[in-house]
């Protein structure tokens, strides 16, 4: 498992089938119970995180969020069958590499893209 970067806004704490996820350097804090993803509930997950980056003023910080969010989240449990595993976890840890490299970032969307319209 690759660890998300560590020049995060966020923290995020996984233990006991549960995630809190918080800004870090607040008390701000969402705490998540965790189970399963579905692969609808994936897809709708990842094309909300599209979506977010493909805004011509993008708010990383969400983007950031839901990233770190469905990270921690498929790394207890795992992504639905029929969805590729690494490719997934990749594109949710590279969150700041897509920002700091446009070329980057729009080979992954592409990706993403193109696997989303197959599914």
């Amino acid at each position: 498992m690759r660890p998300l970067p560590a020049r995060s806004r966020f923290a995020v704490a996984i233990g006991a089938g549960a995630v809190a996820i918080g800004e870090a350097g607040t008390t701000r804090v969402v705490s998540l119970r965790l189970t399963n993803m579905t692969v609808d509930e994936l897809r709708t997950e990842l094309s909300a995180i599209l979506a977010a980056e493909e805004e011509p003023a993008a708010n990383w910080d969400v983007i950031e969020f839901l990233s770190q969010r469905i990270y921690a989240r498929l790394a207890d449990y795992g992504t639905p069958p029929g969805f590729p595993r690494e490719q997934v976890m990749n594109y949710l840890a590279g969150f700041l590499q897509r920002r700091l490299d446009w070329r980057f970032g729009e080979e992954q969307r592409k990706w993403l893209r193109a696997y989303l319209s197959e599914v």
